[in-house]
């Protein structure tokens, strides 16, 4: 969200549980599978870091959801996420995906900043409003999708 903001573009945080330290912008209790298209009518992108073990079946709900409202999704993913193929509905034969951008850091969960995370990390995009006749890029941090 400050990356957002910091770019002028207001950003509204939530998520499931309540981390400690309390971040008193992210607004508690939000269970993304239970989203509809009218709880993010105001928004023109989602941008989301799901927990691993739920990822495919949230991916592709939100992506519903985005299909409906022309939106723009983001999703930062382990590296490998987009090469399985049991993910190809939603990345390989996707037509609105956009983009899968490398990260070419590992990003620190804490302030500490003492560890990095084991594994690399990529942001995968989709934009329900694009040319789909246009392939999707492969670019890394850094560069515009």
């Amino acid at each position: 969200m400050d990356a957002a903001e910091g770019c002028g573009l207001r950003a509204f945080g939530s998520d499931l549980h309540i981390y400690e330290p309390q971040r008193q912008d992210i607004v508690t209790g939000y269970d993304a599978m239970t989203l509809g298209a009218s709880a993010v009518s105001h928004c023109g992108a989602f941008i989301a870091n799901f927990p691993y073990s739920d990822i495919d079946p949230m991916t592709a709900h939100v992506l519903e959801i985005a299909a409906a409202r022309k939106m723009q999704v983001a999703s930062l993913v382990r590296a490998e996420w987009p090469h399985a193929q049991a993910r190809k509905h939603l990345v390989h034969d996707n037509p609105h995906l956009a983009a899968v951008v490398m990260i070419t850091k590992r990003p620190h969960w804490s302030e500490s900043k003492t560890a990095s995370p084991r594994h690399w990390f990529s942001w995968v995009v989709w934009d329900f409003a694009r040319d789909t006749n246009q392939p999707p890029r492969i670019c890394f941090q850094g560069e515009a999708p």
